[in-house]
């Protein structure tokens, strides 16, 4: 008989593996790319989709309290096999993440959640993920910059706006 499931002694879940590392741990086959489906079947076009929610508290589990102001809220993580070095659970390391975190004052009263996305990748022969890209909540979007005060700022080159002509010089070296 194989298992195919196991639950261990802690509450983990492991599907594809008798050793799962978290909560819930889906390892696939060698060969076969491991597949997390969710399907929804209805005719309501606002509301029959499947969706997957990352929700954040702090305090103990059953006295929750409000988070704060930089609170990372949830975060996806892409990483590969590196061999013997890798410290993310057997020898995996990370070379990119998108992340989403608190970006200023959340209220109970206003039902109030500010928040902005952040997109991390790591440069070839880097030793950390480094912040590349980000969309704040008030939908200015910086690229090479972490706090862009206009619509979008590359690399400090400001765009105006839909209506504004953009343009900047770069020299060919000869």
């Amino acid at each position: 008989l194989t298992k195919n499931m196991v639950i261990t002694a802690n509450g983990n879940v492991g599907i594809g593996t008798a050793d799962p590392n978290e909560l819930l741990h889906i390892e696939g086959a060698t060969d076969a790319t491991p597949v997390l489906l969710m399907n929804a079947v209805g005719d309501d076009a606002d509301a029959d989709y499947p969706i997957i929610r990352l929700h954040r508290a702090k305090g103990d589990l059953g006295y929750e309290t409000i988070i704060a102001n930089n609170d990372y809220l949830g975060g996806i993580e892409f990483g590969g096999f590196i061999g013997s070095n890798g410290d993310i659970y057997t020898n995996y390391e990370n070379g990119a993440a998108i992340y989403s975190r608190v970006q200023g004052t959340p209220s109970n009263a206003d039902e109030d959640m500010p928040a902005e996305l952040a997109f991390y990748t790591r440069n070839d022969g880097g030793v950390a993920l480094t912040q590349k890209m980000c969309i704040l909540g008030d939908g200015n979007v910086g690229i090479g910059i972490t706090n862009p005060d206009t619509t979008l700022v590359a690399n400090n080159a400001t765009y105006a706006g839909p209506n504004t002509t953009y343009a900047t010089s770069v020299a060919q070296a000869s």
